[in-house]
């Protein structure tokens, strides 16, 4: 007598989330503009995630003013010092959900991710339906409180937030921001970030940041472990370095372009880092590259 054999596929699930992901949300607002509204610049030391439902305005960073309109969803990272304006005539309605311990960063290799920018503005015409009708139900079960809504709600947050990082091939870092960290500091280091390029003096960041130059090179050092005029040359460095292996330019212009006023200055910072010079880094990328080809 023949038999039948039952087909069995077990999945386990770790205790924490693949890659070491352990992010939490941490709130769902609904907000509106109203005659009210105070567009005052400011920071979380968590990411928000704002989405745009209806009206129009801008989103507001230190890199510049971007467009918000029906659809979009702003990636506010943690301790990104940012403000909303809105259009009167067509007022501002957006979702808002909060998630600690961790920020989101555009797919690329470790050393180019690093610190590196993005647009925090998406627009993803087929995936915007999925997102308004996910927020609208999560709205819906915390605005009914039935048995278990703020589970459903919470859940179906975690689907949307996974599902619009796989989207946009974006993936979570940790935070790993002093939570301790004032105003001042993280503008400052972002204002390096931003401005690494230009001239920039212990005097005119603390005008910037109003703070005292010398409670400015104390309170950053604390905060990161380095004074900010070096921590203005290893950010130079870094750029430096994506150059040298991604272009032909020159030692000199690639100095220019990152910020170094002298060839020489920036060669000795370059050896201090990273124990060769320039011209010996590139020489040595482009025969690791040619050996492993």
């Amino acid at each position: 007598m023949g038999g039948y054999r039952l087909s069995n596929i077990r999945y386990e699930f770790p205790d924490k989330e693949p890659g070491d992901i352990n992010f939490k949300i941490l709130y769902f607002t609904k907000s509106e503009y109203e005659k009210d509204w105070h567009s005052t610049a400011h920071f979380h030391p968590f990411l928000e995630l704002l989405y745009v439902y209806d009206g129009k305005g801008n989103f507001v960073i230190d890199t510049g003013s971007y467009a918000l309109e029906k659809g979009d969803l702003v990636i506010i990272n943690p301790y990104t010092i940012h403000t909303e304006t809105s259009s009167e005539s067509q007022p501002l309605k957006y979702y808002i959900i909060g998630v600690e311990n961790i920020k989101i960063a555009v797919n690329r290799s470790e050393e180019e991710e690093k610190e590196r920018s993005f647009n925090p503005v998406f627009h993803d015409g087929p995936f915007t339906e999925k997102i308004i009708r996910y927020l609208n139900k999560v709205a819906q079960e915390l605005e009914e409180k039935n048995l278990y809504s703020s589970e459903i709600a919470y859940h179906r947050l975690c689907w949307l937030f996974i599902s619009f990082l796989r989207a946009n091939n974006l993936k979570l870092a940790p935070n790993t921001e002093n939570k301790n960290t004032t105003k001042e500091i993280l503008f400052v280091k972002q204002y390096i970030d931003q401005h690494y390029a230009f001239n920039i003096t212990i005097d005119e960041l603390a005008q910037k940041a109003f703070i005292n130059k010398y409670h400015l090179v104390h309170f950053f050092t604390q905060a990161y472990g380095i004074s900010p005029i070096r921590y203005l040359n290893q950010r130079r460095i870094q750029e430096a370095k994506t150059l040298l292996r991604t272009t032909d330019l020159s030692v000199t212009t690639i100095a220019n372009a990152v910020g170094f006023a002298s060839p020489a200055f920036f060669a000795k910072k370059f050896k201090e880092l990273n124990e060769m010079s320039p011209k010996d880094y590139r020489k040595n990328f482009f025969k690791m590259n040619d050996t492993q080809n």
